[in-house]
């Protein structure tokens, strides 16, 4: 959580921050106890401040000068800020923030394509013709978009598959580790 500047709390117990800055303050500080504790020291401050403005020589025109101090700190924390940021600011601290964003647009970019592959290359590739291929409960066969799928019962931890592949096809013998049975299924693709 970011905690307001000490300035900023300091705005708000004389009642001089702006609109957008007084809402985000007070948004903060309904779930910050330390930043509410610290605005009503400042307030607390403020208040004695004042009681004992009334203690000082008479003739001197106090709001006046008040608002004088208020807008010569205002200008000096906006100008302090002002500097400091060109200070701050180099290229090398936002190069990070580009690879990211960079970064970002590339992984977007690559998981739209590669959810929407063209209808083309879905054909293409059904067209290359038929596929054999080894699962934990059997033999599967795909071809043409549909897939043949030839099960084994007992495929678990208890057999133990052991297959041989062939360019014509697959042939996989399941091994029931409890009774020594010995099942083979052999599948040609022409």
């Amino acid at each position: 959580m970011k905690h307001p500047e000490e300035r900023q709390l300091a705005l708000l117990a004389g009642g001089d921050t702006g609109w957008w800055e007084g809402l985000w303050l007070q948004i903060h500080l309904r779930s910050c106890v330390q930043c509410r504790e610290r605005l009503s020291g400042l307030r607390r401050v403020r208040r004695l401040l004042a009681s004992s403005g009334r203690e000082l020589p008479e003739g001197v025109d106090w709001a006046r000068l008040a608002g004088e101090m208020a807008a010569n700190i205002r200008l000096g924390l906006e100008a302090g800020e002002c500097v400091g940021a060109v200070h701050n600011r180099s290229p090398q601290a936002y190069c990070w923030r580009w690879a990211a964003v960079g970064g970002a647009i590339i992984l977007l970019l690559t998981a739209a394509w590669w959810l929407n592959i063209p209808p083309g290359a879905r054909k293409a590739a059904d067209e290359a013709g038929p596929v054999v291929e080894y699962r934990m409960d059997g033999i599967e066969l795909r071809s043409g978009g549909s897939s043949f799928v030839l099960r084994h019962d007992r495929a678990d931890a208890s057999s133990t598959p052991v297959f041989t592949s062939a360019p014509d096809g697959l042939r996989v013998r399941f091994v029931d580790v409890e009774t020594g049975q010995i099942t083979v299924h052999h599948v040609y693709a022409q």
